[in-house]
């Protein structure tokens, strides 16, 4: 999954991630860097936007440093999502 990007489609990367967090959660460990970030865009692709903005301000809350990139991150989220919709209509 993460060796070949595109490998693997997005439902089974937020299964996977989110197993991930649970496992951490459970060993009372913080997730690592960029899970929540990852998770986030995993959710934005599937059209999710409302969990999307959840788990990137989970991954500002957990690493302030990186707001600026998570920022980003969420901007280019929100219009790839608002482009797909609006090559749809």
């Amino acid at each position: 999954m993460y060796v070949e990007p595109g490998s693997v489609d997005s439902f089974t990367q937020i299964e996977k991630l989110t197993e991930d967090l649970q496992q951490a959660e459970g060993n009372g460990q913080a997730p690592p860097p960029g899970l929540y970030a990852h998770l986030g865009m995993m959710y934005a692709i599937n059209g999710d936007l409302s969990l999307a903005e959840d788990a990137f301000q989970q991954e500002r809350d957990l690493f302030p440093e990186a707001a600026v990139f998570i920022d980003g991150m969420m901007a280019r989220a929100l219009s790839r999502n608002e482009a797909t919709n609006a090559n749809t209509q």
